[in-house]
């Protein structure tokens, strides 16, 4: 398209990078034949210009071929449906927090780090490497009035490679069918803020998971859609 369109100067210092700019600065004015005004590099035929453009656009080609194969790169956070399901398959919680490092460490990591105590709660399912997986464990922390901090743990499998154990935090509170989970970004702020506190890695993660939930009483919550990441000490994998 260059070769036909004949951009203006403008228009080539704006797209092409450094390189091309610094050789293909001036066009002819009259025609095939003419030499470059003085000053500019003797590049004096318009054959030797349209291989020396030939080989930028290749260039810039293949850079941007490049950087696409990089985005396009697999997470290690792929894997896995961004929501807890009831045991009957309906959307439940968002996931919002993910530990990366194994069960055990987080385990030991939220009692701990937070202080929060095991507790009891509905049975929840995890959607990873396209299997569902259980609750592993359950934590919580006492508000008074019926209400709690409350965080479910996904049970991890004997993945080879696995680099994280997906979690869901909120705020429940009591109504008269049971707990209505809601605060999540609340909730997860709070996890986020007291491990960054205790000296852990935390880094912010975009899973788009904002679909409503629907509760025992009817009502739908929902998230922002993210989640943060927990880095634990040693970062073990599960195996």
């Amino acid at each position: 398209m260059l070769l036909l369109g004949l951009p203006s100067r403008r228009l080539l210092r704006a797209r092409l990078p450094g390189f091309c700019v610094t050789i293909l600065i001036q066009f002819p004015r009259a025609g095939p034949g003419d030499p470059f005004l003085p000053g500019e590099y003797a590049v004096r035929s318009w054959r030797r210009w349209a291989v020396v453009m030939a080989l930028c656009l290749l260039a810039v080609g293949g850079a941007a071929a490049a950087r696409l194969a990089l985005a396009d790169e697999p997470s290690e956070f792929d894997s896995f449906n961004p929501y807890l399901h009831r045991t009957t398959g309906e959307l439940a919680d968002p996931i919002n927090i993910i530990f990366r490092g194994d069960l055990a460490a987080a385990r030991v990591a939220i009692p701990n780090v937070l202080g929060w105590k095991p507790v009891a709660g509905s049975e929840m399912m995890f959607i990873d490497y396209g299997t569902s997986r259980p609750t592993a464990a359950q934590f919580g922390l006492d508000l008074g009035g019926g209400s709690r901090y409350h965080i479910r743990l996904e049970a991890v499998e004997q993945q080879n490679g696995q680099t994280y154990v997906l979690a869901g935090v909120h705020r429940d509170d009591l109504v008269a069918c049971g707990h209505v989970g809601r605060a999540f970004d609340l909730a997860r702020e709070l996890v986020a803020s007291t491990f960054d506190q205790a000296g852990y890695a935390t880094s912010r993660l975009s899973l788009k998971n904002i679909e409503p939930g629907r509760q025992c009483d009817g009502s739908f919550t929902f998230g922002d859609g993210s989640a943060v990441v927990i880095d634990l000490p040693g970062r073990q994998v599960a195996r």
